[in-house]
């Protein structure tokens, strides 16, 4: 969708400003800091609005949403997802393209107990899908068992929780339709830990085909919404509001087809022939190419390359040399990552190859094995081309994220504002971004109830940088706040997509940070955002711890109680509350200097699995995990030992007089607390660290830095030691851990 957003911004040379609000009723406090976002949309420097109302309402109460966005009623604006009456609304077609996968399941494999997972209760996109189920199943004759029917609210974790509960009541059922491909793909995960084979012993399927490749397993059989179109679309539908033009209140974007594997076709329950008009030439007869080319739901402008790769494919897959096809899907897979960064079309069109080689019956038993075999072979091709590239790309961000934290991180020698600023600006050139505001609230605030609060009414620019140039904001005018930054700063470049975000530190707001993101950068952008948002905290408290010093002089008690708050507050992390690396560091000095004599031990503690975390359930899940592990450390430890997050998912603490025989008695007791809490969690996925410690001998003069530096060297052969382990048990749970599959 941001890529349609870009397009067509790009296009018209506009302007864009995203801001990446959250859901609107979220209990989380640290999500609810991005909806004071929702304040700025009304700026004199905004013509127009598209709401992705979608994406924050999906999870999000229905009356929340329209009363938050009811704010903003009079600037001009369109909808995606979410009818709003006052503004045009882009939505998909939820009726044709889900109604044809249902009625495929019901006509073609003949399924006849279906179950349906439901996304959350109040979201129109949800109703409306499982109105489209209840119809299709009246149509055709058959019940709805409402045992059958379970909420998932459109998320995974949800999704899971509906998929056991529906086990759980060993109801037989042959096929589950999923409003959504989140929910479908977790259902599948719980399928397979049951036991269960899909599409073998159950059949799948859902909406969106936004994750096709995402995951393990076998393609999944769903709707695919053209989000891009969406996005376009809106911005189109928006011009013409600004021109005056009339415009619908409803633009309905067709949905299509997407037929893989989940739902039967290729496995042992293959619709039936003749069910498809489409064939693969051996013979260099002619191939309907737009046929084939539709049943793999392949993109209008991607056409003309498919069409192009469809004719090598069919060309190469009845050579005598199997090589020349495998050849063949490398070379092509190669050319759609670098191209559209996608294989889920090349994936499909191989898909339908195979399913129309079965219909064609010309083909003798032994060539339709020896061709089955080399498409099959070919998915596998697809599914490494694709893993191999998600290594690379996955590496390629974790280096320059380390890259980036460490030219923030590593050259703070003070927390001096202008030192901060100077190198903020070092670092966001080095990542070619062209511009940057920092602004900051005239009076920093203290949201106590962050759902229902105003900004404040004025700001200062007091850092910005414009198509490269740093400008001269030293003793800038204050402007009001919701005006993001002076009239004239909007005057750059023509085309430009910023981002802004929220620079705060626990429930304190200082101001807000405006990026330029109109070539995405490799770093990702939440580690952009977490470190200078932190970096620029720190320098901020510490300006006021400075302040307040000036002010307080003359009234030493206050003075104090205000200088060791502040002071507290610039040492700590503000997700879970420990101390961060500067207060570490700080409080580790001061005990090491006072306890000579006497050994100290260090310990570096890794989360296990945060990445599959966040990639898995999404960064909220990850913050989570995060702030449990932090408590699990925090209440492992005495009151004197010093507990801290060094950044990501790495822990580091000081244990003060700890003697060397409880070393490893210590790191067991933590591995057992991990396991209580995972016993009672009731999350999907396990929580767990890896420990290193290391002990400081009595009167060395060793550096922390080195000291740590050793820890993190044992922690590495703890986590090889754990993984090792682990990989036993799952071998051994493997072999024992077998369910009974659903009747049908």
């Amino acid at each position: 969708m941001i890529a349609g957003f870009r397009a067509k911004a790009e296009e018209h040379g506009l302007k864009l400003l995203f801001l990446p609000v959250r859901i609107i009723d979220a209990e989380s406090a640290f999500e609810r800091q991005y909806n004071q976002l929702l304040n700025f949309a009304d700026t004199p420097h905004i013509d127009g609005l598209v709401s992705v109302t979608s994406s924050f309402m999906s999870a999000g109460s229905h009356d929340a949403t329209l009363a938050a966005l009811a704010r903003c009623a009079h600037i001009p604006m369109v909808s995606i997802g979410l009818r709003l009456p006052w503004a045009p609304t882009i939505v998909p077609d939820n009726a044709t393209g889900f109604r044809a996968l249902i009625n495929h399941l019901i006509a073609d494999h003949g399924y006849n107990r279906i179950a349906f997972m439901r996304g959350r209760e109040s979201n129109p996109d949800a109703i409306a899908r499982f109105e489209v189920f209840q119809e299709c199943m009246h149509a055709a004759g058959l019940a709805i068992d409402e045992s059958l029917v379970v909420d998932g609210q459109f998320d995974h974790y949800h999704g899971r929780i509906a998929m056991e509960t529906l086990l759980e009541r060993r109801i037989p059922f042959d096929a589950l339709v999923a409003a959504n491909d989140e929910m479908a793909l977790a259902s599948m995960s719980v399928a397979a830990e049951r036991g269960l084979r899909i599409p073998e012993d159950l059949a799948v399927v859902g909406f969106d085909d936004l994750l096709s490749l995402h995951h393990s397993g076998p393609p999944l059989s769903t709707v695919r919404q053209p989000m891009q179109e969406q996005a376009e679309l809106a911005i189109e539908v928006l011009l013409a509001r600004l021109r005056g033009e009339t415009v619908s209140e409803t633009y309905t974007v067709p949905t299509r087809l997407v037929l893989r594997q989940t739902c039967g076709c290729l496995g042992e329950r293959s619709a039936p022939a003749g069910t498809s008009t489409l064939a693969v030439s051996r013979d260099g007869e002619t191939v309907p190419i737009a046929d084939l080319l539709n049943a793999a739901a392949v993109q209008d402008e991607q056409r003309s390359a498919y069409r192009n790769h469809l004719a090598r494919l069919n060309a190469t897959l009845f050579e005598d040399d199997a090589k020349a096809f495998e050849d063949c899907v490398s070379e092509v897979a190669a050319n759609c990552l670098t191209q559209y960064g996608d294989l889920s079309p090349l994936q499909a069109l191989l898909f339908v190859m195979h399913r129309r080689l079965f219909e064609e019956g010309t083909l003798s038993r032994q060539e339709l094995q020896r061709f089955g075999e080399r498409l099959q072979h070919g998915q596998i091709l697809i599914s490494n081309a694709y893993a191999l590239d998600q290594v690379r790309i996955t590496f390629a961000s974790k280096f320059s994220d380390t890259q980036f934290i460490g030219q923030l991180r590593a050259r703070v020698s003070s927390f001096e504002l202008e030192q901060t600023l100077n190198l903020i600006e070092g670092a966001i050139a080095r990542l070619g971004l062209r511009s940057c505001h920092v602004g900051l609230y005239d009076s920093p605030v203290s949201f106590g109830d962050i759902r229902h609060s105003e900004p404040p009414a004025s700001a200062h620019l007091i850092f910005s940088v414009v198509d490269g140039a740093r400008q001269n904001s030293g003793s800038a005018p204050s402007f009001p706040a919701t005006h993001l930054v002076p009239g004239e700063l909007f005057h750059g470049s023509d085309f430009e997509v910023m981002g802004l975000f929220p620079v705060c530190q626990l429930n304190h707001h200082f101001g807000y940070l405006a990026l330029d993101i109109t070539s995405p950068p490799t770093t990702r952008l939440e580690t952009i955002i977490e470190e200078i948002s932190a970096t620029l905290c720190g320098a901020l408290v510490a300006a006021e711890l400075a302040r307040a010093r000036d002010l307080l002089r003359n009234d030493l008690e206050n003075a104090s109680l205000n200088n060791r708050r502040l002071a507290d507050l610039a040492e700590r992390d503000e997700l879970t509350g420990l101390y961060n690396r500067r207060g570490f560091f700080n409080q580790a000095r001061s005990v090491m200097t006072s306890d000579e004599g006497r050994p100290l031990i260090v310990f570096f503690a890794d989360l296990d699995r945060l990445k599959y975390i966040n990639d898995t359930f999404g960064h909220k899940e990850g913050d989570f995990a995060i702030r449990m592990a932090a408590q699990i450390l925090a209440k492992a430890f005495r009151t004197g030992d010093i507990v801290s997050r060094m950044g990501g998912d790495e822990f580091v603490i000081l244990g003060v007089e700890c003697p060397t025989f409880a070393m490893e008695r210590i790191r067991n007791r933590i591995y057992k607390m991990f396991d209580t809490f995972n016993a009672c969690s009731g999350k999907p996925y396990p929580l767990g660290c890896s420990i290193g410690f290391y002990e400081i001998p009595e009167n060395a003069a060793t550096l922390l830095e080195t000291v740590i530096s050793q820890a993190d060297a044992y922690l590495y052969e703890e986590k090889a030691r754990r993984k090792a382990l682990r990989g036993a048990e799952a071998g051994e749970t493997r072999t024992t851990d077998r369910r009974h599959p659903p009747h049908r």
